[in-house]
């Protein structure tokens, strides 16, 4: 999520739908409890800051699981509860949306600005540049 969050909006939904990964017994896995995470559902270190902290994970049996992202499951290491079809999930995930929607917005307005005067001001070079080599001549 490229939206920035602050630490009431956190943790954040990174989606609305788990991950299904294979896992392997006796290894170590860090599940992202933040949201913030571009390696979902695995810890990328986005939480640093925010006072959340990574879940370790391990599992007793090789096998697919099905991994959380929108952070509010009920299980203590990360695994898929459903509680993503939840209407208080489902409306948390549409404000984030909503609020980068938003960001986007005025960061396009921000650049179509920018633009428009790069724009005015290389036309503005290029007329003067003439201006100067014809009075050469």
């Amino acid at each position: 999520m490229a939206a920035s969050s602050s630490s009431s909006d956190l943790p954040a939904v990174a989606a609305v739908k788990p991950i299904k990964v294979a896992l392997k017994a006796g290894e170590d896995y860090w599940w992202c409890a933040c949201g913030l995470s571009q390696n979902q559902p695995w810890c990328d270190g986005s939480h640093k800051g925010t006072g959340i902290v990574p879940v370790k994970v391990n599992v007793e049996k090789d096998d697919d699981y099905y991994m959380c992202t929108c952070k509010a499951t009920g299980s203590e290491v990360g695994f898929c509860d459903g509680t993503h079809h939840t209407e208080p999930v489902l409306l948390k995930y549409s404000r984030q949306l909503l609020k980068a929607n938003s960001e986007l917005k005025a960061d396009l307005v921000s650049l179509k600005r920018n633009l428009a005067i790069a724009s005015m001001l290389s036309v503005g070079f290029v007329g003067s540049l003439i201006f100067f080599l014809g009075r050469k001549n």
